[in-house]
């Protein structure tokens, strides 16, 4: 199937094209929608073959985000769908290789599926250029195994190998390296033919003509294992043993991780797609066991936890928010779900609220002035599309540990600010900017900090002690009424009064005359 992803800026667009297509026939799985560019880069993964992009959006527009995506992913097929009629618009997207152009006005369903079709093509015909160069010549049952995978097309010829394998029992196990594209750059130089050439000698030394066994490539990161076999349960078998050979191969010749994922058992040709679809949801799940594993679907299969994420970052938001940043360590541990868990159907729900969490820390810093350590960016988000979730848990709570002392640094500057403050207040004139100019930090750093840790700005938490003390002492004091109010920090009486009124709801003559 060749993967898609729809970005539009505007819900009835996003929700238009994804209903009124109907994708898997024309043998295009939809990966997701994203309402803006930046969000749809996080999404884009070597699952994505088509993108269908609108040009006027928030944070990047449709000619950054091409340009953008294109230097990441120059795999990637673009169509824009655009609600501009703009001559030089339309000329700068070809010229950076779009594939088409659609006005949303004018938008012709026939025309569009059409051109989605004719890339389909072109991507299936790559990869069938890539299979013949890069794997083993596949014999017939291959091709067959393959072709219901890809196409979900049962053979219709009957012939002495369809009717064997419509009585054999399936196991079906996906391969994935979670650094592909890091791999791919750094060892074989950004040639695919190359890396996928080096999977498959590997994977045909380890199976040999173990005839029942096959293995083909997928898509870019993906390659399938089919184990054959006449009778169910059979021990003929062994996956385990395959697989830590397959780990043990890719780490000896390409210094890579390799995640699986086995389906259950299935009976006759017609389980495989389904069979496939487990394996891939098993070898995902590797985002919440952890990489290096090979994960049973069918040991999962009863894991029902769901993951609230509108819940759950609501809660990492107040955590933060109280300054408690080691309560927010702790919090990590059930706010990112662990094996057993989550269901196994959750895992995209898992990488959108690690990303969400990742978003939140970041912002929280960027709010409080609060420095992050230099490549905390570039590591987060390599950790997030390489690694697992219990991978950036341990990541996080390491840069969490060292943002707190940061945050206690800020928490010193407060008290001595606070200090001055009850030093100071019947100063008339003692000002945030004088106090920051003092301590050496700026009045904007100062202040996001003083109201991070107090929950008052400067003005108000002076005002209040200002207004206390002036209420102690015209209950307690013999002082006057206008020595009580310079002594509070008022250059005259009319102010002052003003002000107690306002914060008491009576005059200071009130509380003055019934002391008397």
């Amino acid at each position: 199937m060749v993967g898609l992803i729809i970005v539009d800026d505007e819900p009835a667009i996003r929700n238009m094209i994804s209903e009124i297509f109907d994708f898997k026939s024309m043998g295009i799985r939809l990966l997701g929608t994203a309402n803006n560019g930046a969000v749809a880069l996080e999404m884009i993964n070597t699952d994505t073959d088509i993108v269908i992009v609108d040009m006027k959006m928030p944070e990047l527009n449709g000619i950054e985000f091409i340009s953008l995506a294109k230097k990441r992913f120059p795999w990637l097929h673009f169509i824009v769908l655009s609600g501009y009629d703009d001559f030089n618009l339309v000329k700068s997207t070809f010229v950076l290789g779009v594939e088409d152009y659609f006005l949303k006005s004018e938008l012709e369903p026939e025309k569009f599926e059409n051109s989605l079709k004719r890339i389909v093509s072109k991507v299936n015909k790559k990869r069938g250029n890539l299979d013949t160069t890069t794997e083993p010549k596949y014999n017939y049952r291959t091709k067959i195994i393959k072709n219901i995978i890809w196409n979900n097309e049962i053979p219709v010829t009957k012939n002495e190998e369809t009717a064997l394998l419509q009585s054999c029992y399936f196991r079906v196990m996906v391969l994935k390296i979670p650094e592909y594209d890091f791999v791919l750059a750094n060892y074989f130089n950004g040639e695919a033919e190359a890396l996928h050439y080096g999977i498959s000698n590997i994977l045909s030394e380890l199976i040999g003509q173990n005839s029942s066994v096959t293995f083909f490539h997928n898509i870019r990161n993906e390659f399938i294992i089919v184990t054959i076999q006449k009778y169910k349960k059979s021990s003929k078998i062994n996956t385990n043993n395959l697989f830590k050979e397959i780990v043990q191969g890719f780490n000896r010749y390409m210094n890579c991780i390799t995640n699986g994922g086995i389906s259950e058992e299935g009976f006759g040709i017609k389980s495989l797609p389904l069979l496939y679809s487990h394996a891939v949801c098993a070898c995902d799940y590797s985002y919440v066991e952890g990489n290096g594993l090979l994960i049973e679907y069918e040991k999962r299969s009863s894991y029902t936890g769901k993951t609230d994420i509108v819940s759950l970052i609501e809660d990492v938001r107040q955590s933060l928010n109280s300054i408690h940043l080691t309560n927010f360590v702790k919090e990590l541990d059930y706010i990112i779900p662990e094996k057993g868990d989550i269901a196994i159907t959750e895992t995209e729900n898992v990488k959108r609220l690690v990303k969400q969490i990742f978003y939140e820390v970041r912002l929280f810093a960027e709010k409080n002035s609060i420095q992050l350590e230099e490549n905390f960016e570039t590591n987060g988000e390599k950790i997030i599309s390489c690694g697992s979730a219990g991978d950036f848990k341990f990541w996080l709570k390491n840069q969490i540990e060292k943002l707190d002392v940061n945050v206690k640094n800020g928490n010193s500057l407060v008290n001595r600010t606070i200090n001055l403050i009850h030093e100071r207040y019947s100063d008339k004139n003692l000002r945030l900017n004088t106090i920051a100019n003092e301590l050496g930090v700026t009045y904007n750093h100062l202040s996001r900090l003083f109201k991070l840790q107090t929950g008052l700005g400067f003005n108000q938490y002076l005002n209040d002690l200002r207004m206390k003390n002036a209420m102690e002492l015209l209950r307690t004091s013999n002082m006057k009424l206008y020595e009580i109010s310079e002594k509070v920090g008022y250059q005259n009486y009319e102010n002052f009064s003003r002000s107690f009124k306002t914060y008491y709801g009576t005059s200071p003559k009130k509380i003055y005359g019934n002391k008397n």
